[in-house]
C-alpha cells in the first residue's frame, strides 16, 4: 500500500500536489519536488519557500533508485505510482541552471566536485558495497604555512590521487581518482607520476575531470 504523504526532514507533502520531483542544483535549489501552480504545472519550489517538497531514495533487490509516488490517472481511475530513476542517473539531474539574467555559470571546484561524488557515493553504497569504503586523501588544498609544514613532516605527499576505492577487480588492487574540475584543469608532474606508479603496479589509477567523469570511473571500475 502507497502511504497518501511523503515524509521530508519532518514535514508532509500531499501527493495530489506532485507533478514530477527535482534534485539540487548549483541555482540554490534544495531537495523537492515540482507542484501544481494555479496556471502552470511546472512552477519550480524552492525549500525555503514553501513546505511543499520531498525527494524519497528507494532501494530494493534491483539496486538503489530515487524518486517520489505521484499522482496518475489510469484505468481504474487515481492510482499512487512512483517515479524513480537508476542512481547512476544522478548526476544528468544535479545542477540546472537559473535563468535569470546576468548570472554566470561558474565551473565548479575540485572541492565542490568532490563533494558531489561522494553525496553520490553515500547513495550508490546501497547497491555497491565496496563504495561504504571509499575515502579521500587530504593531500591538496591551501593550508597554513606550519601546517603544510607538519603535514608534510607526517607523510603527506604531493601529487597523490584525492579518492581511493580499495576494492580489488581483475589484477587491480584498488582504484585511484584525481579529482579536477571540467575545466582549465591542469595535471603537475607529481601527479602524473604518480598515477603512472601506480598503474605500473597493481593499482587502478584515473584522472577525472568532473565529478560526473568520476562517477563513470567508478562505476567502469565496479563492474569489471
Amino acid at each position: 500500500m502507497i502511504n497518501k504523504y511523503v515524509d521530508f526532514k519532518g514535514k508532509k507533502l500531499n501527493l495530489d500536489d506532485v507533478v514530477e520531483f527535482r534534485l539540487p542544483d548549483s541555482s540554490g535549489y534544495e531537495e523537492g519536488v515540482v507542484v501544481k501552480g494555479t496556471r502552470s504545472y511546472s512552477k519550480s519550489i524552492k525549500v525555503s519557500d514553501t513546505k511543499l517538497y520531498s525527494l524519497d531514495i528507494f532501494c530494493d533487490e534491483n539496486g538503489l533508485k530515487e524518486g517520489c509516488y505521484i499522482r496518475n490517472l489510469g484505468k481504474n481511475g487515481i492510482e499512487k505510482t512512483r517515479v524513480e530513476r537508476d542512481i547512476e542517473d544522478y548526476a544528468k539531474y544535479k545542477r540546472k541552471v537559473t535563468k535569470a539574467k546576468n548570472v554566470t555559470k561558474q565551473v565548479p571546484t575540485e572541492a565542490q566536485e568532490q563533494v558531489d561524488y561522494f553525496k553520490w557515493a553515500r547513495l550508490a553504497a546501497c547497491k555497491y558495497k565496496e563504495l561504504n569504503y571509499a575515502f579521500a586523501i587530504p593531500n591538496g588544498g591551501s593550508r597554513h604555512v606550519l601546517e603544510a609544514k607538519n603535514l608534510k613532516l607526517q607523510g603527506v605527499k604531493s601529487g597523490v590521487p584525492d579518492i581511493c576505492i580499495p576494492a580489488v577487480r581483475n589484477d587491480h588492487a584498488a582504484l585511484f581518482i584525481e579529482m579536477k574540475r571540467q575545466k582549465k584543469s591542469v595535471i603537475s608532474k607529481e601527479q602524473e607520476d604518480m598515477i603512472n606508479y601506480l598503474n605500473a603496479n597493481g593499482y587502478k589509477a584515473v584522472i577525472a575531470y568532473g565529478f560526473q567523469e568520476a562517477i563513470n570511473e567508478t562505476m567502469k571500475y565496479l563492474n569489471s
